[in-house]
């Protein structure tokens, strides 16, 4: 692109509202690393390799994330667990229990010890990566599905097709 300076390296800081773009080529054609950080700045993470060109979130509606999250919903993508790195800062691990979890799987939750930033969560049903918080990294990956979809409030509205409603365990929501 002309006139754009490339950086291997995306940063997006919340506490600044600054961003560089991500998911931009670098010279040898892999994607670039990204980085994103919680709103006061102690905790920096990397996803090595950006999320990809064909990268999607997922919504989640269980009450947990309703209620971690402090809204209506978590807004996560997958990374495999050796694409994630912390970069700065400590972050303080939260494990809930599988009798608190809507899925009856073991999770645990990580988050900015100061200022509360959910970062990422690892669970039982994906031992093979983690879920981060897509805010951190600027909320630029389009939804690709919905689970817990009837836990969501009645006057919310499906950001994505009936087909990609999902119940935790359970295929598609049938309209």
């Amino acid at each position: 692109m002309k006139g754009r300076q490339h950086t291997d390296i995306c940063r997006v800081d919340v506490s600044t509202a600054t961003s560089k773009p991500c998911n931009i080529p670098s010279s040898n054609g892999t994607m670039s690393d990204i980085e994103g950080s919680c709103h006061c700045g102690a905790i920096t993470l990397r996803i090595v390799g950006g999320f990809g060109d064909d990268a999607k979130s997922f919504i989640c509606h269980c009450e947990p994330c309703q209620v971690l999250s402090g809204s209506l919903f978590a807004c996560t993508a997958f990374v495999a667990s050796k694409n994630l790195q912390v970069v700065r800062g400590t972050p303080k691990p939260y494990k809930q229990s599988r009798e608190t979890n809507s899925s009856g799987m073991q999770v645990t939750r990580h988050f900015c010890g100061d200022c509360g930033t959910p970062l990422w969560g690892e669970s039982e049903v994906a031992p093979s990566g983690s879920f981060v918080r897509t805010a951190l990294f600027g909320n630029t990956l389009p939804p690709k599905a919905e689970v817990f979809w009837k836990r969501a409030h009645e006057w919310e509205k499906p950001m994505v097709p009936p087909g990609a409603l999902f119940e935790a365990g359970h295929g598609p929501l049938t309209a």
